[in-house]
């Protein structure tokens, strides 16, 4: 039975059983199926929890949203195992199964970690503040913990308590005021991530956390981020799929996520050995892409200083992602074919037989039924890749997907950046209305670059730019006027990777590094968009 597990001051409280055929009330009311008592931020009817068909929703009823995994929530959401939801000074924490949950590391670390205030907005923005124990006082000029510059912050304007009960703001009878999350008080108690309007200056109280706990946000975190029901569809094939040993052919948009999608399924399988990937699209000519697959030896042809093992032989007895596979050419195809059916091969130059049984995963971001149908894709070879089947759904038909992939990427780059960069619900609804033609890669290349060009704590929708796609003249991309969806993020990849190495020799391996792509594939790409090293 699902449950959910109440702490506050990072101490487990109690564990209660939520009814599979009922609402249950949660807040400050005594009679509530989950109280919360003794905060006076918390309202005695605040949120509700009710079983929809075999998930359960969260609603706020307090009026001013709910924080769900550090981001803020106004609408209904669909709780997922471990998720957790903030309400004044406790923590809920959802369970798929009635088990009496443990301190998460979160929480665990939460005691240890260090509070910082964060000037978000006014004339100090992005100073930052270390909020020491017991009483931090804030004003204008000098003399204070907090020094701010703004004129239209008091001398002194207010106390940050931070005490072992926790956290409380309390207003110093101050001229402009204190405003919480919007909200005008003389004195109460406080979450991170809250924001604190003094005049014209916004605060936030953000926690920075040490290199050690950062916490790991791995694949299957980005992976069971999808909440939306055709994401939901997608995982259940996932795990299906995983306990078969056919081939997977998957389809979807550029930037849709699916190599993830073939190392989950790996994942899944219990194969102990690594997958082993490769692009098909990224080797301009016959022998390098025949050299790739199948090997070659040395003196095979220019080049080839020394023997090369192909990624068929690399792959033996585990798993092979072919990503890409509809840019494989018509003269490589038959030759892909027999290996698959598993007959032997030899390396390019070679005279012994090889033969490869390894699982083929392969995926293209191409009608390759149409290929089939406009014979420039075999259809006996689109058979043996398609025994099963799985389509990823483009982001912008799943943006009740989004905020979750947000909070993932902010996890990943916070850790890898060491920063404590969160997003405000203003933000999230702008990057929610975005097209994104791009889909999770572009929302991912978003996120990195506002985090890193962020001055303050937090990233309010004017930190949010999308990048414009430029419009061709005719004569270029072959007579098109406009770039399709895979070019335009081929030439912003390729733009974002300029201008990492301005003036940096070798600048050109570097790209190809970065990337993940060949020096050859590099080259060709700037030829086509007309870019210059």
């Amino acid at each position: 039975m699902p449950s959910v597990s109440i702490y506050r001051k990072g101490k487990c409280l109690s564990n209660y059983t939520l009814p599979t055929n009922d609402e249950t009330r949660v807040g400050a009311n005594q009679t509530n199926g989950i109280p919360l008592l003794a905060d006076p931020d918390i309202f005695s009817y605040h949120a509700q929890l009710t079983k929809k068909g075999q998930a359960f929703t969260l609603e706020d009823k307090s009026g001013k949203g709910l924080k769900v995994n550090h981001l803020i929530k106004t609408e209904p959401v669909v709780l997922g195992n471990n998720d957790v939801i903030q309400i004044g000074s406790y923590s809920l924490i959802f369970n798929e199964s009635n088990v009496y949950t443990q301190p998460l590391n979160a929480i665990k670390e939460l005691q240890r970690e260090e509070y910082q205030v964060v000037v978000v907005q006014g004339p100090d923005r992005g100073n930052r503040f270390v909020l020491e124990k017991g009483r931090t006082r804030v004003g204008r000029g000098s003399g204070h913990d907090i020094n701010l510059s703004d004129p239209t912050v008091s001398s002194p304007h207010l106390d940050i308590l931070n005490e072992s009960s926790g956290l409380r703001i309390q207003d110093l009878e101050s001229r402009n005021g204190t405003q919480v999350d919007g909200v005008t008080t003389k004195g109460t108690n406080v979450d991170i991530s809250i924001t604190i309007q003094i005049g014209k200056t916004l605060l936030k109280i953000v926690v920075n956390k040490p290199t050690h706990s950062f916490q790991t946000c791995g694949m299957d975190d980005i992976i069971s981020s999808g909440k939306s029901q055709k994401m939901q569809k997608l995982f259940r094939e996932i795990e299906r799929f995983a306990r078969e040993d056919f081939a997977v052919l998957i389809l979807g948009e550029s930037g849709s996520g699916k190599e993830l999608i073939a190392q989950a399924i790996h994942k899944r399988s219990g194969n102990k050995k690594n997958i082993i990937t490769v692009n098909c699209g990224s080797f301009p000519t016959r022998d390098l892409i025949v050299s790739e697959l199948f090997g070659h030896e040395k003196g095979a042809f220019t080049g080839a200083i020394t023997q090369h093992i192909g990624v068929f032989e690399q792959a033996n007895n585990g798993t092979l992602f072919l990503d890409e596979v509809g840019e494989i050419s018509l003269e490589i195809q038959p030759m892909l074919l027999r290996v698959i059916e598993g007959k032997p091969f030899k390396r390019l130059g070679g005279k012994e037989e090889i033969r490869s049984n390894c699982r083929i995963i392969a995926a293209t971001n191409r009608d390759i039924l149409k290929g089939v149908q406009n014979k420039i894709f075999r259809e006996d070879l689109y058979y043996r890749l398609r025994v099963l089947e799985l389509y990823i759904p483009p982001l912008r038909e799943r943006k009740e997907d989004i905020p979750s992939l947000i909070e993932y990427f902010l996890c990943r780059i916070n850790n890898e950046r060491e920063k404590s960069v969160s997003i405000s619900p203003e933000a999230v609804e702008k990057l929610i209305q975005h097209k994104w033609p791009g889909n999770v890669r572009e929302l991912e290349n978003l996120i990195q670059r506002t985090v890193l060009l962020c001055e303050g704590g937090m990233i309010n929708p004017d930190d949010i730019s999308f990048p414009a796609v430029p419009m061709n003249t005719g004569d270029q991309m072959n007579g098109v006027g406009e770039l399709s969806r895979k070019e335009e993020m081929q030439k912003q990849e390729i733009e974002e990777a300029l201008g990492k190495f301005p003036g940096e020799e070798s600048k050109v391996e570097k790209m190809a590094q970065c990337l993940g792509l060949s020096i050859a594939t590099v080259y060709n790409r700037m030829k086509r968009f007309g870019m210059k090293a």
